[in-house]
């Protein structure tokens, strides 16, 4: 029996939510330690969360029974479409998260699914699991271990999982079609060649294809490279950076999802037997758990996600500090989604500061966020967008990884600076990556560093509005 956790006690001050805890209770984790004591106690400072959720469901198991046997967007249970479609000896494939996810789903549906699966006539032999690597690098198989799966579901497993490679030409299919906007649909053949693919995804907001999970677990998930080099591009806009409607949440009149979306839905009605599984979490809980078709779970997903992941304030932060956590902090190709969530809280009028918290123990995580952003050392912050966008971003020169420094760009020309506490290089972070670290040299403890930092902002600017988000998936819109 899974039973959820109660919320925590919070206050509501309109649509901000303030941790009711004092300044030395704000903790962080930072390379396995816990960091505290950081926060000057005069500091004018609004801790941001979401104001307390309640569940329709106490019981995930009795949950996810119910959904498998009423989906949305579908005329069959889940044992009728196991009946229709599973031929015994082909597989069933479980479609996972890889190593930059946290996974706390998997680790709770994949046995339950399991289970039923079982219930529905599927042999245990059959049951294959998949790993939406997307254009990542493959998962470890001591991440899998320790991170993905954990040690007791990697035991019974290990020898039933496949890393999606979107380079290996050997795995992936070209099925010859075409999106209306170009795109060619390249898929992991171990997925086509299956019975039935459950893909097991949890809705969260992405700073430009809107609202991650779902779809994006098919593509860029287990598409081929070549189809996520030509689908992302889409995004880039000259003076903006980023189209307008490639932002958190939107997924309407978006390029890029509408292109994913189509894409799914001709890999569902030509190649692809999908009954998908997803999740919403909240506070490291599950909240919201429905099943069915892929594509009106996606659309289902955009009402809770409102309301469980946008903060509206009076006014934007002179200062937001933006705790990365060890998943988006892996390393900073991730990190910068919280540097764009500490964007959406700041000024930008030039005088704000985000100050994110992202150890970055995986250093750069991404060649073409590297490469991309060593080519315009030296040139000013418009001169560098314009480069990037016309030699990195094209459909014939995209790779994943070039969108982020356009992001980061824009982010950049609109506030005053951005501080980041890492375990990174601070001349390469500095030099190349134009973030500034606050760590004096590799060895100065954290806490120290953020306090010193803390410390002397608040001397400078005694009557700032400060903001602490301890969630990078937040929206935070100021009035």
């Amino acid at each position: 029996m899974l039973e959820l956790k109660k919320p925590n006690k919070r206050v509501v001050i309109g649509m901000t939510t303030v941790l009711e805890q004092e300044r030395s209770d704000i903790s962080i984790s930072y390379g396995g330690k816990t960091i505290s004591n950081f926060i000057p106690k005069s500091m004018n400072l609004k801790v941001l969360d979401i104001e307390p959720y309640t569940p329709t469901f106490t019981n995930i198991e009795e949950r996810l029974k119910e959904a498998l046997e009423h989906p949305v967007g579908m005329d069959m249970s889940f044992n009728d479409f196991i009946k229709e479609h599973y031929k015994e000896g082909k597989d069933v494939i479980f479609i996972i998260d890889d190593y930059s996810r946290p996974n706390r789903h998997t680790k709770i549906l994949l046995p339950l699914m399991e289970k039923f699966a079982k219930e529905a006539g599927v042999k245990e032999e059959d049951m294959k699991i998949l790993v939406a690597a997307g254009t990542h690098r493959a998962t470890t198989d001591k991440e899998l271990e320790n991170k993905a799966l954990g040690p007791e579901l990697y035991a019974k497993w290990k020898d039933k999982i496949y890393m999606h490679n979107s380079k290996d030409p050997e795995t992936n299919v070209d099925t010859g079609y075409k999106t209306k906007r170009g795109t060619p649909v390249i898929v992991d053949k171990r997925a086509i060649e299956a019975s039935v693919i459950i893909p097991l995804g949890d809705f969260e907001y992405h700073y430009f294809a809107g609202i991650a999970g779902g779809p994006k677990q098919i593509v860029p998930g287990i598409a081929g490279e070549e189809t996520v080099r030509q689908n992302h591009p889409r995004m880039f806009d000259y003076e903006l950076g980023f189209k307008p409607e490639c932002r958190l949440g939107n997924i309407k009149g978006n390029p890029v999802m509408e292109d994913i979306r189509e894409i799914v839905a001709y890999l569902k009605e030509n190649h692809l037997n999908i009954f998908a599984v997803e999740v919403i979490e909240h506070n490291k809980e599950i909240v919201w758990l429905e099943a069915g078709d892929i594509l009106t779970l996606h659309d289902m997903s955009a009402e809770p996600l409102k309301k469980l992941r946008e903060i509206e304030v009076d006014k934007p932060a002179d200062l937001v500090i933006v705790d990365a956590g060890p998943n988006v902090g892996v390393n900073l190709y991730q990190s910068g989604k919280a540097i764009h969530a500490g964007w959406n809280a700041v000024r930008k009028d030039g005088k704000g500061t985000i100050l994110v918290i992202a150890q970055c123990p995986d250093g750069v995580g991404s060649k073409g966020f590297e490469e991309s952003m060593k080519s315009v050392v030296g040139k000013d912050y418009d001169e560098a967008l314009r480069y990037i966008i016309d030699h990195y971003c094209s459909v014939d020169t995209f790779v994943i990884g070039n969108q982020k420094p356009v992001d980061l760009f824009r982010i950049l020309k609109t506030v005053k600076g951005v501080y980041i506490l890492s375990d990174m290089d601070p001349n390469e972070l500095e030099t190349v990556y134009r973030l500034k670290n606050i760590k004096k040299s590799p060895d100065q403890d954290p806490q120290e560093a953020l306090r010193e930092f803390l410390e002397q902002y608040h001397q400078e600017n005694p009557n700032a509005t400060v903001y602490f988000l301890g969630d990078a998936s937040y929206l935070v819109r100021p009035k």
